[in-house]
């Protein structure tokens, strides 16, 4: 039997480009050959994305796909402490869009527990929408599957 000398080396990157905040616009709303996701760093207080359009837009509802982690096993173990929020799900966000000059409040979402959330809102016209998270269910950091603006 021969014995290989060799070793593989392989070298790294702390970026991970496969949760881009470019994510939030491919279309899937849930792992599909990628993650296919955002996941902020954790290293903030107020994390954000933000969306910037070419030409202004009228825009009255934004829908969000947030991650609820929807592991059955881990479910079931959390039902059974009595904690039926995910920790993954975002919890308290704001929703802002720019006048050109300034970032006006559209909504504000507190205790959410749901994996989509559908916000109606005045309608506004804008060229840039930024949300800003501000905390989850329990997780260190921010994951948000896709953001549709109608």
């Amino acid at each position: 039997m021969a014995v290989s000398l060799y070793n593989l080396c392989f070298k790294t990157s702390a970026v991970q480009e496969v949760y881009s905040p470019e994510n939030i616009g491919s279309g899937y709303s849930r792992p599909y050959g990628l993650p296919n996701c955002w996941v902020s760093n954790g290293s903030e207080k107020t994390e954000w994305v933000e969306m910037a359009f070419d030409q202004p837009q009228t825009i009255d509802t934004l829908i969000l796909h947030l991650d609820s982690n929807l592991d059955c096993q881990v479910w079931h173990v959390r039902r059974e402490q009595d904690q039926t929020v995910m920790p993954n799900l975002v919890k308290n966000y704001r929703v802002y869009c720019n006048d050109g000059k300034d970032w006006k409040k559209l909504t504000e979402v507190r205790d959410n527990h749901q994996r989509v959330n559908r916000l109606h809102f005045k309608k506004v016209e804008t060229d840039k929408i930024r949300i800003e998270f501000y905390s989850t269910n329990g997780c260190p950091d921010i994951r948000l599957y896709e953001a549709r603006l109608y």
